[in-house]
């Protein structure tokens, strides 16, 4: 007499299926549940504070000017007037080479512009980053620069 297959491959499916169930359970009970970062929570409020402050940049983003001059190696920005006084930086971020960042101080002159050199720096795709306090309020703005030369 020739024995029916079905019933074993039913009974080692549902075996197959309880010992990946359980295997799993185990695996979760003992899996630390850890956030991203220790202060995530803090860190959330301080990303929403961010979030406020690019919209906030985004009504005057049109008056932000950021001008690369390949003959000069120099770069110029131009920011909208301001009743108050304007403080910030200006952070040139390389994402294939976290040593080679710059940051300049924020100084404007009567005409709201401020350019500086870039003379030196490698040539390639850098992140301006762009913050800065007017008024009791802050701003930020970010545009990608490509430099040429050395």
């Amino acid at each position: 007499m020739k024995r029916n297959p079905w019933p074993y491959a039913i009974v080692g499916y549902f075996v197959l299926f309880i010992t990946g169930v359980v295997t799993w359970v185990v695996y979760a009970t003992h899996h630390q549940d850890q956030l991203i970062r220790p202060d995530y929570y803090e860190h959330e409020i301080r990303y929403q504070q961010h979030i406020d402050t690019v919209a906030r940049t985004a009504a005057i983003r049109s008056g932000v000017q950021i001008h690369y001059d390949l003959g000069n190696q120099t770069v110029s920005l131009s920011l909208p007037a301001s009743a108050g006084q304007m403080i910030g930086t200006i952070q040139l971020y390389r994402p294939s080479d976290s040593k080679l960042d710059k940051t300049f101080p924020l100084t404007l002159d009567k005409y709201s512009s401020q350019t500086f050199s870039v003379i030196g720096m490698e040539s390639g795709l850098w992140k301006l980053h762009l913050a800065w306090s007017a008024d009791g309020a802050d701003y930020y703005f970010y545009q990608p620069l490509v430099l040429a030369g050395k």
